[in-house]
């Protein structure tokens, strides 16, 4: 699901003072000590860190519903917006949108003062959730806000989307949509591997496996030497309450029969020095398991021949199997002698798909016992994917996919298809 929805949303001020006022400091000294209390906020990324954020969302609603129901009702947290993305390239997706309460605070001779911002999505079919005693700020005096204060707004609380299926009335030249436009990977072919195409994606994805697991057991081995035998090492180069990790980096050197390169470098952390100042790079202590050359920002890894460790940790990168090539699996490939083209291969729903960056109607023979999967169809799967890998509730699909998604993939075999959700709060 994209995150472009800036256009769609409305910014007003909440009148200090006022109801809604009233019910975003409620909303604010609940959450802040939530926040204090909670520490993974500082250390998940990435997708885990999307679905630690989700999660945590989901429980101060429900701390909230309980102790402060009617503060989140006049912030419009039970009134959410249905907004649509329209993808060039497949079918409309829904998701319920909720509003964002944000706060900025000055400083004035010692005294903190609070301004209370909220964000309300507006819906595809312009219904706004409007709170009470609230200035709307539209065109150049929301940007000039945005521009004003926009780098101090502290997101106070907001709550995880949700898919839901789109109304039967949306039409795009009527409605709000969010377009997603057309990407070159979706002007491809897509296919379900089965039987004989089936078995080699198989043996090329167990080789890739294979070929990940064994550059993963020398990273972990490096990491250990660096982080747990080398500890006490390190400890020159560090501040009181100062920490360090390890980063590192893999490629392949061709001129050497593609064995595998390693890079690492050492980092500090920990503490508020490190944090103000930011990350010092650290010197590799000399050791009995590698050298180093290069930067202290990319130290290739040499193994010690003359030690015991030395051997050990060079055993293990010349055992590292040649990394699979597609390329080299034949009965994937498509095409002609002048110009063959091979698949991406990915698991979707449970399924191998075989991706290829060539148009359906230039293709004369599928991969050998491979079924045609709809671009729409694709790009379903890996919108809900995306969804699923953050911890969002993605929309049923719709009427004209739900069979052959079921069919093929047995989605929405095992929960029933939920119904339309219908906006029933207009803008005055």
């Amino acid at each position: 699901m994209p995150t472009n929805t800036e256009i769609y949303q409305r910014l007003f001020k909440l009148e200090p003072g006022g109801t809604s006022d009233r019910a975003a400091k409620i909303v604010f000294e609940q959450v802040m000590a939530a926040r204090m209390r909670d520490v993974w906020r500082s250390g998940a990324s990435g997708d885990a860190r999307q679905r630690a954020e989700i999660a945590w969302e989901n429980r101060q609603h429900a701390a909230l519903s309980m102790i402060a129901p009617e503060a989140l009702q006049n912030l419009g947290f039970d009134k959410p917006a249905v907004e649509v993305y329209n993808y060039e390239a497949g079918l409309p997706r829904s998701y319920l949108q909720y509003p964002e309460l944000s706060v900025h605070t000055v400083d004035m001779c010692g005294t903190q003062r609070q301004t209370f911002f909220l964000t309300v999505p507006e819906g595809y079919d312009r219904t706004v959730f409007v709170p009470c005693d609230s200035q709307e700020y539209i065109g150049a005096a929301k940007a000039h806000v945005l521009q004003s204060v926009g780098d101090t707004l502290l997101p106070v609380l907001s709550r995880a989307t949700k898919g839901v299926e789109t109304t039967k009335d949306f039409d795009p030249a009527r409605h709000h949509a969010i377009l997603v436009p057309r990407t070159q990977r979706q002007l491809g072919s897509v296919f379900v591997a089965d039987g004989r195409s089936q078995a080699e994606a198989d043996r090329y994805q167990a080789n890739n496996l294979t070929y990940k697991l064994a550059m993963r057991r020398i990273v972990d081995r490096l990491d250990d030497i660096v982080t747990r035998d080398l500890r006490a090492d390190f400890a020159s180069q560090l501040a009181a309450g100062e920490a360090y990790y390890m980063n590192s980096s893999t490629t392949t050197d061709l001129a050497s029969g593609n064995r595998p390169v390693f890079r690492i470098s050492a980092a500090t952390a920990g503490n508020a020095e490190s944090a103000r100042l930011g990350r010092r790079l650290l010197t590799i202590p000399s050791n009995p398991h590698f050298e180093t050359t290069g930067t202290p920002a990319e130290l290739t890894v040499h193994p010690k021949v003359a030690t015991a460790s030395g051997r050990v940790l060079e055993a293990m990168m010349a055992a590292v199997p040649q990394a699979p090539c597609v390329e080299d699996y034949l009965a994937l490939r498509l095409g002609s002698p002048r110009q063959w083209v091979f698949p991406r291969i990915e698991t979707l729903g449970g399924q191998t798909l075989l991706s290829y960056d060539i148009a359906p109607n230039k293709i004369s023979k599928p991969p050998p016992d491979a079924t045609p999967l709809s671009s729409a169809a694709t790009l379903w799967l890996r919108e809900d994917e995306a969804d699923k890998a953050i911890g969002r509730i993605p929309p049923p699909p719709p009427d004209t996919l739900a069979e052959p998604l079921r069919k093929t993939f047995g989605i929405g075999a095992v929960f029933p298809r939920a119904k339309p959700w219908t906006s029933r709060h207009h803008n005055p």
